[in-house]
């Protein structure tokens, strides 16, 4: 039988002889479909890992279907280019287990993916056990079709069902696909314990959007088509940007997401104010008067008048933390950043982090001398966690 025939045909009959297998691990890597399926997990009762390649627009008589117990099933990942979500809720009603692993991957254009209330509904029912949810679900935005939206409430991932469970919603962006998942939680980037990073309410505000290719437009349109159709399903607080953006773009992009409380970007290049027209110029004061921004990750730095820039961009910005300082010195860094916020009486940023790879004891004690000597802070606290360096102040 080989992998890539998509036209197999199981014609195993359902086991009604007790002949059973031994197998407790299943992965079925050609399509299959749920009829298949079931004929051959009846002759496994023992698997504990089942993973199948869904068959594309093969049907599902759940009529000739009987449930079948799987006891010792607790890993169970489900892949389809045209998985409808209807054909994966029939199918977790038809198995009897006790999952702990449940993973779901589909390409159909069924919004219904994103129906928060009928995946709770569904786990509650079948596997109120389950310890991990994974899901990705892709929508392709088409010029020449209309692309589905999602019509129910808004935020229901934000319910304390998955608050709870710390399963979390993600939208990743790549030119002009959609990229939905849905995974654990995990505070990818800040490492400080302190609570202005690590609020009570977190995961209330835990929906994250990434660029992983920004996408050049003559105009925004189509990237307004984009978050658009995101923002139906959740107000989006992070986003985070893994690849270099020109600062102009960037704020094209902020415009359209006024709810932001953290930004990452990978690095910026640097539009410099003399040669801003007047549009971006507003598009800066509008924004700087507008965002909610408090926590910024910059990758790397190559000018300091890139934070210059993001402390214009950001005002309420609480904490700012930089991975790389490129031909830049930590003293310099630090100095300028603190006469900076000095001028600006009313900046909120209260905590700044760099990582320093050859870190140690004697860069803490010349920041100290430093600070201490140009009167930049006077009630501050500064320390080393292995390569990162934290400077705190009130």
């Amino acid at each position: 039988m080989e992998p890539n025939d998509t036209n197999v045909t199981v014609s195993l009959p359902i086991n009604i002889n007790n002949q059973f297998s031994t197998i407790k691990h299943l992965v079925i890597d050609h399509p299959c479909a749920l009829n298949e399926l079931f004929s051959i997990i009846s002759y496994t009762p023992q698997i504990t890992r089942l993973s199948f390649i869904h068959k594309g627009y093969s049907t599902f008589k759940t009529d000739m279907i009987s449930p079948i117990m799987l006891s010792n099933l607790t890993h169970l990942s489900i892949y389809g280019d045209h998985l409808q979500f209807d054909k994966v809720q029939m199918f977790i009603t038809k198995i009897d287990a006790k999952l702990k692993v449940l993973s779901v991957k589909s390409l159909a254009k069924d919004i219904n993916y994103l129906n928060a209330d009928c995946w709770k509904e569904l786990i509650m029912k079948n596997f109120p056990q389950l310890e991990k949810f994974h899901l990705i679900f892709s929508i392709f935005l088409e010029s020449t079709r209309k692309t589905p939206l999602y019509i129910n409430k808004l935020n229901t991932f934000n319910s304390l069902f998955w608050i709870d469970r710390q399963w979390l919603l993600q939208a990743e962006i790549s030119l002009d696909i959609i990229i939905y998942s849905i995974h654990p939680y995990k505070w990818y980037e800040y490492q400080s314990q302190d609570q202005m990073i690590h609020p009570s309410n977190k995961f209330l505000k835990s929906m994250r959007v990434l660029f992983t290719i920004i996408p050049y437009y003559d105009d925004m349109k189509p990237l307004k088509q984009i978050i658009s159709h995101i923002s139906t399903v959740a107000d989006i607080y992070h986003l985070e940007i893994n690849e270099e953006i020109f600062t102009d773009t960037l704020m094209e992009i902020l415009v359209l997401l006024p709810e932001l409380d953290s930004l990452q970007i990978s690095s910026l290049l640097y539009s410099n104010p003399i040669y801003m027209n007047n549009k971006d110029i507003n598009v800066l004061s509008l924004l700087s008067s507008q965002n909610q921004i408090t926590k910024v990750y910059l990758k790397k730095i190559t000018k300091m008048e890139e934070i210059d820039f993001l402390i214009e961009l950001c005002p309420r910005m609480t904490y700012l933390k930089v991975e790389f300082l490129h031909h830049i010195n930590i003293q310099l860094f630090v100095r300028v950043i603190l006469t900076k916020i000095n001028m600006k009486f009313n900046h909120q940023l209260r905590l700044l982090c760099s990582c320093v790879k050859v870190a140690d004891n004697d860069i803490i004690e010349k920041l100290n001398r430093m600070i201490n000597a140009e009167n930049l802070l006077t009630d501050y606290t500064i320390k080393r966690i292995v390569d990162d360096i934290y400077l705190q102040w009130k």
